[in-house]
């Protein structure tokens, strides 16, 4: 049991309904975060675990659940679909999303990036080069911190 820095009651399981932040041209929405709770409104909230932060951040970019195009040998873009170069014809910003699970805790992360359609599947995804990757990860550490959440 975690006791409030402030007043020392224990913290709850908690949810936090909608969480946003953005960094370059990229916006993270991270819907059902769960944390840990004050009864007190006001009060400091918390991660479940210290490095949540970073599971959060290797879930958005490295488990699939969002299609992100991926990179591969020489820095080369490939289809998060059918796994073949991304050729294809890039698209204005416009919202992904999908359920991630932390700490065995499921929520739902929506990006709005670049996106690009695959010219051989017609999959449409993040185009995730390496500044977008870094943009995402900017913006989900600002969406966390708008929310109050802290190790």
């Amino acid at each position: 049991m975690v006791p409030c820095e402030v007043c020392e009651r224990p913290l709850e399981d908690g949810r936090l309904y909608e969480l946003g932040g953005g960094a370059g041209g990229t916006l993270v929405i991270l819907r059902g975060v769960p944390c840990l709770l004050c009864p007190t409104d006001g009060h400091p909230r918390k991660f479940r675990t210290n490095d949540f932060a970073a599971k959060l951040s290797e879930a958005v970019l490295s488990t699939g659940a969002i299609p992100l195009a991926r990179t591969r040998r020489w820095k080369k873009l490939v289809c998060h679909s059918c796994g073949r170069k991304l050729g294809g014809e890039a698209l204005p910003p416009d919202p992904v999303s999908g359920d991630v699970t932390v700490d065995g805790a499921g929520f739902t992360v929506e990006i709005f990036a670049p996106l690009t359609r695959c010219s051989r599947c017609g999959s449409v995804q993040v185009r995730a080069d390496p500044r977008v990757s870094l943009q995402i990860t900017q913006a989900l550490t600002a969406a966390l911190e708008r929310g109050g959440l802290r190790p």
